[in-house]
């Protein structure tokens, strides 16, 4: 079921749901065209000498790699079983294994991101989707925007409905 641009949830065997979830889900769309514009200006302004249109290429080029670092380390896709979480972080080169396992009392809680002091108390602010059990934490999802809240709480009910032992 897809909640939001970025973050789906479905079923799994075994009684599980499976969290597929992008902290950045627009970064490729910025990420392509930013490469396609910088690149050929880079190879263009070495080959002529043009040390200004260079730099402006290396601006376009640093931005797009920035993009396309952030959309392949910020995603998740986990399968959360009564008891544990396995799964992977992020894609490609940037992938790593999540392994996160708990006995007893665990919740799944919805955390609003902090308000440093002296900042204003922003609406949209964004939060994440956490498993929190007595001895660590798992982030399952991360969203921003005005829908953030009813975007999480949405996905929270669906895990909660398969996975009892959560609420």
């Amino acid at each position: 079921m897809r909640i939001a641009h970025g973050l789906t949830i479905d079923d799994a065997p075994g009684g599980g749901v499976r969290v597929v979830a992008r902290d950045w889900p627009w970064a490729w769309w910025l990420a392509v065209p930013a490469l396609a514009a910088g690149l050929p200006l880079v190879v263009w302004s070495a080959a002529t000498g043009h040390g200004i249109e260079f730099g402006g290429g290396a601006v376009f080029c640093a931005f797009g790699a920035v993009c396309a670092v952030l959309a392949a380390a910020k995603r998740r896709d986990v399968v959360v079983l009564a008891g544990s979480a396995r799964g992977r972080e992020g894609a490609g080169p940037l992938k790593r294994p999540v392994a996160f396992e708990w006995s007893g009392a665990a919740r799944l809680e919805i955390r609003p991101f902090p308000v440093p002091d002296g900042a204003p108390d922003l609406a949209d602010r964004g939060g994440d989707l956490r498993i929190v059990a007595p001895h660590g934490e798992l982030r399952l999802a991360v969203r921003v925007g005005p829908g953030w809240r009813g975007e999480l709480d949405a996905a929270r009910a669906h895990v909660v409905e398969r996975i009892h032992s959560l609420g």
